[in-house]
Order: C-alpha cells, then structure tokens, then sequence
C-alpha cells in the first residue's frame, strides 16, 4: 500500500453542480484524475488551467481532494497587506471583493451591484444600497432641517 501524496496539477474540467473537478498531472504523461472533491467551506470554483494542490489518497494519484489554488506568478491577490483579509467574489480581479482593514478599521464591499435581503422596515424592504442610500439621504435632510429649526428657536430665545 503507497502512502498518501500531495501533488500539484491543474485544473482539468469543473463539474459546477457537484463542487468537483478533474486534475492533470503534467509530470505523470497527462494523466487525469476521477473527478475529485474541493476541501472548501465556501463555493468558489477555480479556472480550467489553474494550478491546484491536491491531497491524494494511499491508493494512487486518481483519487483524493482538491485543497485549493495556490498563489503564483499567474494567480496574485488583489493588493495584499499585512492585517487586510479580502475574499474576491469574481474571476475578475478587484470586480466583486469584501475586505476588511485591521488598521483602517474599515469593511469595503465592491460589486458592480449590491443588494441586501431580510428583515422589512416600516412594511418596506431595504433590499438594494439605492434604497439604504436614499434613506440615508432622507435621514440627512431632516437632521439639517432639525438643526435649522433649532437654530431659529435659539434666536428667539428659546
């Protein structure tokens, strides 16, 4: 019985449904593997092409689990830096990213699109940032009205 392995290959073929994919082995004539399960806690699926690390199990380098994409020349996080934690959401660097800054303090979300579902308001969904944005516009407003208004009731000895 041979002992288990951990090989590099790439990314053959992705079944999307399954969370499964194909690996070949260039340094093995080519071979590939069955398909081969992704060691993940999130869904997101590499590239065909994508070099990956694979775990395979005591009984060959056919079957086994994928344990992810590695960082390389081709494949380099978006602005990485010490105490940021960012998760890319696209295939497209930068596109759709959440990062959070220790020394900022800040959380980002960028995407083309945001919408937000869940709880209802006043019977009135927040469900995308043009809502929650309006709102805050609303709040804004009437801050600055409130504001005004006590203003001229200090003036007249209020």
């Amino acid at each position: 019985m041979a002992d288990a392995t951990i090989r590099l290959g790439k990314i053959s073929s992705i079944n999307y449904g399954s969370g499964k994919a194909r690996v070949i082995y260039e340094d093995r004539d080519q071979s590939v593997t069955s398909e081969l399960p992704f060691l993940a806690w999130q869904y997101q699926m590499p590239r065909i092409n994508d070099l990956v690390v694979v775990a395979c199990f005591s009984n060959g380098t056919v079957a086994g689990v994928i344990l992810g994409p590695l960082w390389s020349g081709v494949n380099q996080p978006y602005e990485g830096k010490k105490g940021d934690f960012q998760q890319e959401m696209s295939s497209t660097k930068n596109r759709a990213v959440i990062r959070y800054s220790e020394q900022d303090h800040k959380l980002m979300i960028r995407a083309p699109r945001i919408e937000f579902e869940g709880y209802e308001y006043d019977d009135k969904p927040l469900n995308t940032l043009e809502q929650i944005n309006d709102a805050v516009a609303d709040i804004e407003e009437i801050r600055k009205s409130l504001t005004e208004l006590s203003d001229r009731v200090t003036k007249l000895g209020g």
